[in-house]
């Protein structure tokens, strides 16, 4: 027996079962709204979040092309002579019938109320040297023993002035003739430093006065206020025979730093 043929409504006029919907305007779902504001927020965060590294980076390029070379080198070594404490690597070499000479690789530091630490070599001996007020601790490179020396004052000794107290050769009479000088840029290390500048100064270290001339100086100083010096490499021709010369690099650190030097332990 043929079954009847039984014929189902069509429900294709409901909105669910019709085809996608297409949203204009103001008959946008609420979620494609809010999807939209946040994808503006966000590119307007991004925008705000690129301009200030952009005036993070070009503060200190725009500082840095408005400050003159002599305010920044004169309040550099101003600042740096007159700091109360700072640490430092000093590596000096002399060069002597054309060969050259490793004298000094030093580390040191120099403390509030004129206490000093370097630690060493000078002329391939260590070296280990603390002055504390008028009196100055050498410990022997063989036994390690300390000697006391009372009433003396090694920061003053010409001798030791400057692997003791680098910034000893920045004392001047006159700082003379500034000239701003290029960066390596394949330096990396350099990249890092601040403004580098070459200066003819008027010594009043009469120490070196006594034994060199021709002075150079070639200076890198902050970038940023408050000014020190960061590095410095200075030459020098002797007065004897000026094919004879000294070469000294240094580097600062930690100006004003709270540093406490105290006497060695002495065993």
């Amino acid at each position: 027996m043929k079954l009847p043929t039984i014929s189902l409504p069509s429900f294709s006029h409901l909105p669910f079962l019709s085809k996608k919907q297409t949203y204009t305007g103001k008959n946008e779902p609420p979620k494609a709204k809010r999807r939209q504001k946040l994808l503006f927020y966000l590119f307007i965060g991004l925008l705000l979040f690129a301009g200030a590294i952009a005036a993070f980076f070009l503060r200190d390029y725009f500082a840095a092309i408005h400050i003159s070379p002599e305010t920044r080198v004169n309040q550099g070594i101003a600042n740096s002579v007159n700091a109360e404490s700072y640490r430092f690597t000093l590596t000096s070499k002399l060069t002597v019938n054309h060969q050259e000479r490793l004298f000094s690789v030093i580390q040191g530091e120099k403390g509030k109320d004129n206490t000093y630490h370097i630690q060493g070599t000078i002329l391939g001996t260590d070296v280990n040297i603390y002055q504390i007020g008028d009196t100055t601790y050498r410990q022997d490179p063989l036994d390690k023993k300390w000697t006391v020396i009372e009433k003396t004052d090694m920061a003053k000794e010409s001798l030791l002035l400057s692997e003791l107290n680098p910034i000893s050769n920045f004392y001047f009479n006159e700082i003379g003739p500034i000239t701003p000088l290029e960066k390596d840029k394949t330096n990396r290390a350099e990249k890092k430093l601040g403004m580098k500048y070459a200066i003819t100064p008027e010594l009043a270290n009469h120490w070196l006065e006594a034994y060199f001339t021709d002075m150079s100086y070639e200076i890198w100083v902050s970038k940023k206020e408050p000014y020190y010096l960061e590095k410095a490499i200075i030459t020098a021709a002797s007065k004897s025979n000026k094919e004879n010369r000294l070469t000294m690099e240094m580097e600062f650190s930690d100006f004003n730093a709270p540093i406490i030097i105290t006497q060695p332990v002495l065993k």
